[in-house]
């Protein structure tokens, strides 16, 4: 990540690396999908970064095993700056999903995606989190999504705070994923 200010009138860019629990490293055997579809990152305020990732589910693990993650990064204009995982930290996925209308059995056909954080003015962090079905589609021959769910999860106090209807799935390319920071005027 690389963060940008000022301090005496001048600008200040610093490199500063993902949580270290977090780092991977590339692998071009990996079957791993591309990060923007389980991570996602917003600016609280000049000082503070919220992080969230979404963990396991991508290794072959289960939707139940899948994890999310919030870390917050502090103090990145200064020399000072600290990833700290945050207290509620990780949200099992499968746990969220059972105060929800989701059989046992179709949790095993579901792959999580899409995270979208936003916060308030309050500083209240919630997550957006598309859970995808997916089912064998016959005439094709091979499987394919079927239904989504649309989450919102409050990340502090750890549950689900909305989620939709069962929704016929887009393709990922009509799907737009948006954040918005902090900039400064100089």
């Amino acid at each position: 990540m690389l963060a940008a200010g000022t301090a005496d009138d001048d600008m200040v860019f610093r490199f500063i690396p993902l949580p270290e629990e977090y780092i991977t490293k590339p692998d071009p055997q990996s079957q791993r999908r591309p990060a923007e579809e389980y991570c996602t990152m917003s600016c609280i305020d000049r000082e503070t970064i919220v992080f969230v990732c979404l963990d396991s589910y991508s290794q072959g693990h289960p939707i139940d095993k899948a994890t999310l993650t919030t870390w917050t990064l502090k103090f990145l204009l200064t020399n000072h700056w600290v990833w700290e995982k945050d207290g509620m930290s990780p949200l099992c996925v499968g746990d969220l999903l059972d105060d929800l209308p989701i059989t046992k059995d179709d949790r095993k056909l579901l792959i999580p995606s899409c995270s979208v954080i936003s916060i308030d003015r309050a500083h209240h962090v919630v997550t957006y989190l598309r859970v995808t079905k997916f089912e064998y589609k016959r005439e094709r021959g091979h499987w394919g999504a079927a239904t989504g769910y649309d989450l919102s999860i409050d990340m502090y106090g750890g549950k689900v705070l909305n989620w939709s209807s069962p929704s016929q799935v887009r393709p990922y390319s009509q799907i737009l994923r948006t954040g918005t920071s902090l900039s400064l005027s100089i």
